[in-house]
């Protein structure tokens, strides 16, 4: 059975923001960006606004065409070479074959495409297109919803505008495809409070594996729920800010934060 998948893109101080939900939660977030296309293209990558797994949406499609590695002959972009080695690989994901493991296992969401947001050192996006193709196809009419989590869209707004808003743990949020202790993690790092910061390896003693600080690093830097799941509240252990896979890249985290401590 197919999975329905509905999203929404709205205005705030920042940028266009935009959320995607499946039927049973919140699937994946997108940081502001300037250009609504931009903000469409990270959300829909690979979905296509019927839900077609081979469509690519905007700029999105002419840089799926270019990747090196990439055998374009029609035939769902078959992978070859370097692509075929890195899709075996994908952290997280597993075997991608397994088609009862697909639906929500991208873990590294497609705006790290570029025109589809900076991602901030996100790594490779060979492979996870094909991946997130995949995914698509158990998706069906993917469609535009402005009153998606209508509330949440006011506490986005509200937090953009500076004010002090705390997202809680009450937004059902969807984890596919994450390992227990990634879970475990990003339920973790929800708990961290406005204008406050953890360590990585703090973050890591508080999901219960106190010198997994590194493996903490790598599930943050696949957290599809910036925001929701603020990993912007997780830096280094000198101060340093650490990594920031999502749009704007590390300089929209230290950007958030000073916003926060202002409150």
């Amino acid at each position: 059975m197919k999975n329905s998948a509905k999203y929404v893109i709205f205005r705030t101080k920042w940028g266009f923001f935009g959320l995607l939900a499946v039927k049973n939660g919140l699937f994946c977030a997108h940081l502001p960006c300037r250009r609504r296309e931009q903000v469409e293209n990270g959300l829909l990558v690979g979905v296509g606004k019927s839900g077609d797994g081979r469509r690519l949406v905007g700029p999105a499609q002419e840089k799926s065409q270019r990747l090196e590695g990439v055998k374009n002959s029609g035939d769902e972009g078959r992978l070859i070479g370097p692509a075929r080695e890195e899709s075996r690989r994908l952290d997280g994901i597993g075997n991608f074959r397994d088609e009862e493991k697909l639906f929500g296992s991208v873990q590294e969401k497609s705006q790290r495409l570029d025109g589809a947001g900076n991602s901030g050192g996100g790594g490779k996006v060979l492979g996870k297109v094909q991946v997130k193709g995949r995914v698509a196809e158990r998706l069906e009419n993917c469609q535009f919803d402005r009153g998606l989590f209508g509330k949440l869209q006011e506490k986005i707004v509200a937090y953009f505008e500076g004010e002090l808003v705390e997202f809680g743990q009450d937004v059902p949020v969807v984890l596919d495809g994450y390992s227990e202790f990634g879970c475990k993690v990003l339920e973790t790092c929800r708990k961290i409070k406005y204008g406050e910061t953890v360590s990585y390896g703090q973050l890591a003693k508080m999901a219960g594996r106190a010198n997994a600080a590194r493996a903490v690093g790598g599930i943050l830097g696949k957290n599809r729920l910036p925001l929701i799941v603020p990993c912007h509240r997780v830096i280094r252990s000198d101060g340093g800010m650490g990594g920031f896979s999502a749009a704007g890249g590390v300089e929209v985290k230290e950007k958030m934060l000073e916003m926060e401590r202002k409150n």
